[in-house]
């Protein structure tokens, strides 16, 4: 029993702790900090129709490569989750781990690779989905200290920012709607 609370730790430091002093965590961070970059820049490119067509072949095997290391990367992470807490007992970890899949980072994660399981598995064309693959971008949250800060601050002024968006809908629809009624009144 020993020896699985220590390879969950020291999963939870190659992946959790990352890049602070540990050799494989500055590796893993680095692996998937490029991998998401990949991701972002082939998302861009299969826009591009003759891109698209003549490597179709290739971004279909880039795109189930990647969402195998983030399925893996995913349930690590909720293997692991326990470790965050000091003394864990065997009563709460179940419940700390419902937590933990329900955290900004975790709903993040699963939004970014649920259109690929889902078009996987559905059969049938999900493809406006696809939009949620640029939320891997989000991902690079868990690797950057920048965009760690940036994203507690868009918590915190969340009720403004969401205020904000509702004015600025409304004044999108009032000019949109002046906008209809002057071409259709105004003809020349």
């Amino acid at each position: 029993m020993q020896k699985d609370n220590s390879l969950r730790r020291n999963i939870f430091n190659i992946i959790e702790i990352g890049g602070s002093g540990h050799l494989a965590g500055h590796f893993f961070d680095a692996f998937m900090v490029i991998l998401i970059l990949l991701n972002i820049f082939a998302v861009a490119m299969e826009t591009v129709q003759p891109i698209s067509i003549e490597y179709s072949k290739e971004f279909l095997y880039f795109e189930l490569f990647s969402l195998g290391i983030f399925i893996i990367e995913y349930f690590l992470r909720v293997w692991i989750c326990v470790e965050y807490r000091s003394k864990p007992n065997v009563r709460g970890k179940n419940n700390f781990r419902i937590r933990f899949l329900f955290s900004p980072l975790m709903v993040i994660d699963f939004i970014a690779i649920a259109p690929t399981i889902l078009f996987s598995f559905v059969g049938f064309d999900l493809r406006f989905l696809r939009i949620f693959r640029f939320l891997r971008l989000f991902k690079l949250m868990r690797y950057s200290p920048a965009l760690t800060s940036l994203g507690k601050v868009f918590y915190a002024e969340r009720r403004a920012l969401i205020a904000t968006l509702i004015i600025i809908l409304g004044l999108v629809l009032f000019a949109s709607s002046i906008m209809y009624y002057l071409e259709r009144t105004v003809q020349p």
